[in-house]
């Protein structure tokens, strides 16, 4: 039997998924009841299902993810901004294959956005993980994304390969984990990347 492919990586990030998204409703559906500029712009993150790739689906996270989802962490540098006023986590998966994206959108302030993906983008060329091999994502696959933008593919030696993008449009981080068991979903991670970042721009 498959195990679900987010369950497999978790185990695997230990230490770079922590505690808790401050802010976030620790799943897909927006909180409610008042809704204020920042609830808007972090439901913006959340992509219709009728705007994934085809054949994905929007799946609540908490069917996928027992417990927390974690503070996302990558080369030991947080990627979630200082001060998060709201925050979603979404999962997409591919009918039929262990192939799917876990997205956390996070909106702070500007400054404090752009300090996480400097700090980030920092060690884009030095990233270390225990138990990995990483290398940068090519930038010419990420360009244009968002206002800043930094990535990294993930290999543990024993099968084991996710995808981690990360962006900055003003004043929102989007976080987007892909990970498979026959393959990583690279090309269905950036689709859904640029259509979160459209979103983002109205």
């Amino acid at each position: 039997m498959v195990r679900d492919p987010f369950t497999r990586v978790a185990s695997l990030l230990a230490v770079t998924l922590l505690v808790t998204v401050s802010g976030c409703t620790g799943g897909d559906e927006p909180a409610a009841p008042e809704r204020t500029s920042a609830d808007q712009r972090a439901d913006l993150t959340i992509l219709p299902e009728d705007g994934l790739p085809k054949g994905w689906v929007r799946v609540p996270a908490s069917e996928r993810i027992s417990g927390n989802p974690g503070k996302p962490r990558y080369c030991g540098v947080p990627a979630e901004p200082a001060n998060v006023k709201e925050g979603r986590v979404s999962y997409y998966e591919q009918e039929g294959l262990p192939r799917s994206v876990l997205e956390y959108g996070m909106v702070a302030d500007e400054q404090a956005a752009t300090d996480t993906l400097d700090a980030l983008v920092a060690v884009r060329t030095t990233c270390e993980e225990e138990g990995f091999t990483t290398e940068p994502v090519p930038e010419d696959e990420l360009d244009g994304l968002g206002d800043q933008q930094v990535g990294w593919d993930y290999d543990d030696g024993a099968g084991n390969r996710f995808r981690v993008v990360v962006f900055r449009r003003a004043e929102v981080v989007v976080v987007l984990v892909a990970t498979g068991d026959t393959s990583v979903p690279t090309q269905e991670q950036a689709t859904i990347a640029r259509d979160v970042d459209d979103r983002l721009q109205g």
